[in-house]
């Protein structure tokens, strides 16, 4: 019997968990820095909860299931619905509430490259900030974790729903229509703009309509002179996007972020709880992959929980981010270094005593516990890239010394157990 995993999740070995941990390490200290608090919330959430105000098609991704008591439960399928369920059920929090949220969320999609079942997002949200602050400093936030991280060359993409929505109306497509309008624009990049306006014809949107739509979606060249086109010909619901767009992109110019930023009308976001700005976060020559970043405005969705409190966010895809790092070797050389303590003969008491002196000073350090000869212990460690070695033998202990080699260089030499800490520092050996 062959025992698999469920599709669409993974296995982390060592390696590339250590990885992973480093990834979402860095994003928590800069999104600590920012004065955003951690925050969590379960798993499981009610169905109920999980699918107030979503369309049919996140409907249909949510993993669903009746517990014993016959209660409809549901797995997240992504850490924003429970920041809003929280912050509806916990009225005397203050505001500005900055929440981030480093935690696994699940889709029932087509798994495929850049996108899984399980996965992995790093959020960080600003809750009762009605104005642009909030969303400019989620954006700076994000740009400064994706360069500590070490990426240089991206692009955020930005629009506003209020434009997109303000655009469908004045092209003459019905409200109740302007939903389907939303979810096929959002296909442009997958399936290519053919089908989109196929879809859109099967919807019942005229050639017209379509043209209009796709004309601005199409609109390319300075972020500025793309908001006055909607200027031109725009309503009341398209300008007041356009007046919060300006004001976000003031503000980034403030944050000195502006570089990375592009008006891009074709954006959407499939969520239907998206408002206001929306954004997404793209690596250069990595487009192909997806999003590794995204998020926006959501001023109506705690309101279903409780009262109404206007909030935006962004989500870091910590999945994408891995795997735009791992093929483009950007992890450091040793993320986590350690040393290797290798007996040799009847030294176990004097080799646990160093592991443990090393250990409460802050330096990892790995014990070999099984009976084996120097030569396999060392192989040991080659297999495993651990550079920094003790060798414990009995004729050094004596001296009150112990054998210190590095197994990059080769190089070796006697030190004495009183200066263990002090030498092993030196070699760079502790936590990086």
């Amino acid at each position: 019997m062959a025992f698999r995993r469920v599709r669409g999740t993974r296995d982390f070995l060592p390696d590339e968990q250590r990885k992973r941990i480093w990834i979402m390490d860095r994003i928590k200290e800069v999104y600590e820095r920012y004065g955003f608090e951690p925050l969590e919330s379960p798993a499981l959430e009610t169905f109920e909860t999980l699918s107030n105000k979503q369309s049919q098609e996140t409907l249909e991704e949510i993993y669903s299931f009746k517990d014993r008591g016959g209660r409809l439960i549901g797995l997240r399928f992504d850490l924003t619905v429970p920041l809003a369920r929280i912050v509806g059920s916990n009225k005397s929090l203050p505001k500005p509430f900055k929440r981030y949220c480093i935690s696994r969320a699940w889709r029932y999609e087509r798994p495929q490259a850049g996108r899984y079942r399980e996965f992995y997002q790093a959020d960080a949200d600003i809750v009762g900030v009605k104005g642009m602050e909030a969303d400019a400093e989620c954006l700076a936030c994000a740009v400064d974790a994706l360069r500590s991280l070490g990426f240089k060359d991206f692009e955020i993409r930005l629009n506003n729903r209020k434009i997109l929505t303000g655009l469908a109306l004045d092209a003459g497509i019905p409200e109740e229509k302007v939903p389907e309008v939303f979810r096929a624009l959002d296909k442009l990049e997958k399936i290519g703009e053919e089908n989109v306006i196929r879809e859109m014809r099967s919807a019942g949107i005229t050639n017209e309509q379509i043209d209009k739509i796709m004309g601005f979606a199409a609109m390319s060249g300075d972020n500025y002179n793309i908001l006055e086109a909607v200027k031109e010909c725009g309503n009341e619901i398209s300008l007041e996007g356009v007046v919060e767009l300006e004001r976000l992109l003031e503000l980034c110019g403030m944050y000195g972020i502006d570089k990375y930023i592009r008006v891009d009308l074709s954006l959407v976001r499939g969520l239907a709880y998206y408002t206001g700005p929306i954004f997404e976060v793209y690596v250069k020559g990595w487009e192909s992959l997806g999003s590794c970043a995204g998020g926006g405005r959501y001023d109506e969705l705690i309101g279903l929980f409780g009262d109404d409190n206007p909030v935006t966010g962004i989500s870091l895809g910590v999945d994408r981010i891995y795997e735009i790092m791992e093929k483009e070797d950007m992890f450091p050389e040793e993320m986590v270094r350690k040393v290797y303590i290798a007996p040799v003969g009847d030294v176990e008491q004097e080799s646990i005593e160093i592991a443990q002196k090393l250990r409460s000073s802050g330096i990892n350090t790995e014990l070999g516990l099984k009976d084996r000869s120097l030569s396999k212990q060392l192989s040991y460690c080659n297999s495993k890239d651990i550079r920094c070695v003790l060798i414990v033998g009995e004729k050094d202990l004596k001296d009150g010394k112990v054998t210190l080699r590095d197994l990059r260089s080769g190089e070796e030499k006697k030190i004495n157990i009183d200066n263990i800490v002090k030498e092993i520092a030196m070699t760079g050996a502790q936590e990086s």
